[in-house]
């Protein structure tokens, strides 16, 4: 039997976490064109928004509007696509957080999740006391799905609930050891 793997980021966090910035860099470019072409802008929020209220008559004003403001920001992005472009990158830029000061490359998802996993151990193992606390409130909560209601099942959730409610309340301290971790997976790697 052959499977293939599936396109899952290794690390779900970090991959909202990338999803939201660059959105927000999207919207502030967005904005920032609007307000350096404010002419064009009024212009083309007036096309859309007549052609919006001829086409949905019964939409609600505020609804006609929001939709003519991203019709409008849309035609601006295509109109000075460059300087979008450009504003864009900046304000990704601006907004990214700092990388981890070790390059590893591009690391595969079995070998990202092992190090992920031993920097969570790690961290549950330097604070035993909130680890136990946090597995006892996580363990008394009832799964909302009956198949993980199953007692080893529910053990298993409540473990990665807990782990995952540290690596949120030491965030510094997992990421240094998380890319302690890849960076020793990526040279235990079998160089060809």
């Amino acid at each position: 039997m052959v499977t293939a793997a599936r396109s899952v980021p290794a690390d779900p966090v970090r991959a909202r976490e990338r999803h939201r910035v660059r959105t927000l860099a999207q919207q502030r470019a967005a904005a920032w064109l609007a307000r350096a072409h404010p002419d064009e802008y009024r212009d083309c929020y007036a096309q859309a928004l007549e052609r919006i209220r001829s086409q949905a008559s019964g939409l609600p004003p505020w609804r006609a509007r929001e939709q003519a403001s991203r019709q409008a920001r849309a035609d601006l992005q295509a109109v000075f696509r460059d300087e979008y472009q450009a504003r864009f990158e900046a304000e990704l830029a601006a907004l990214q957080p700092d990388e981890p000061a070790v390059e590893v490359g591009r690391v595969e998802r079995p070998a990202a999740a092992r190090a992920r996993l031993r920097a969570l151990l790690w961290l549950a193992d330097q604070h035993p006391d909130q680890t136990r606390a946090r597995f006892q409130a996580e363990a008394a909560r009832l799964p909302l799905r009956p198949a993980d209601r199953v007692p080893g099942r529910r053990r298993a959730l409540a473990w990665v609930r807990a782990l995952d409610g540290l690596r949120g309340a030491y965030p510094e301290l997992f990421e240094a050891r998380y890319a302690a971790e890849l960076a020793r997976q990526v040279d235990q790697e079998p160089r060809l």
